[in-house]
């Protein structure tokens, strides 16, 4: 999609993020957001997008290293052989297990452009956006201080094509992040061409006092 944000970095602070999703009186109770994420994500703030994105994190059985589920492994198997309209109703239940997978979410984006659905396409493209949004605003993604944080290795991997970003290759990993493990990729510049290095973390609450 090649999306651009603006909003400033700032420290996402889990302790708050954790208690604010976890409390049914709050108004960042998960359950609330997701609601609202699944029926008008256009609406949403950003602050919105950053207690649904890193409030994943707090959910029952969540992992940043889980496998891929049954559905989402017959989706992706349809989807890769081009089969959108086929793979709509697949990727559609798979989301109803898992509504705020950034990875299940651009695909179907992806197979309701290909599909000229236009309607669907926009609301998808809102739900991109608003969690694009969170992660940029974690950081900048120049340094190992500011990487981006992400929930999931998938979420790495799918980020980078979603932001218009060309990756050449993965220089290797470390530990010294406070939240997580920081993979340091080289990617192509979309302006200027030229390499350069970006830092994404995968956010681990064994490594916080979570």
């Amino acid at each position: 999609m090649g999306l651009s944000f603006s909003a400033a970095s700032q420290e996402i602070d889990l302790k708050r993020i954790k208690e604010q999703t976890q409390n049914p009186a709050s108004l960042f109770f998960y359950d609330s957001l997701v609601s609202q994420f699944k029926t008008n994500p256009a609406t949403m703030s950003l602050i919105q997008g950053q207690f649904l994105y890193y409030g994943k994190l707090f959910n029952k059985g969540f992992s940043p290293y889980a496998p891929k589920s049954d559905a989402i492994k017959a989706f992706n198997n349809v989807f890769r052989e081009g089969n959108f309209a086929k793979a709509i109703p697949l990727g559609e239940k798979a989301l109803q297990r898992d509504p705020v997978n950034l990875e299940l979410i651009a695909a179907l984006h992806a197979c309701h452009s290909n599909t000229n659905q236009a309607s669907q396409t926009s609301f998808y493209e809102a739900q991109l956006r608003l969690l694009l949004g969170a992660i940029t605003s974690s950081g900048t993604g120049q340094s190992l201080k500011n990487g981006y944080w992400v929930t999931s290795i998938a979420d790495e991997y799918a980020f980078l094509p979603l932001m218009g970003l060309e990756a050449i290759r993965r220089k290797g990993s470390t530990g010294e992040a406070k939240a997580g493990m920081t993979d340091i990729w080289l990617i192509k510049n979309p302006t200027s061409g030229q390499e350069e290095e970006l830092f994404l973390t995968v956010v681990n609450l064994l490594r916080t006092d979570l």
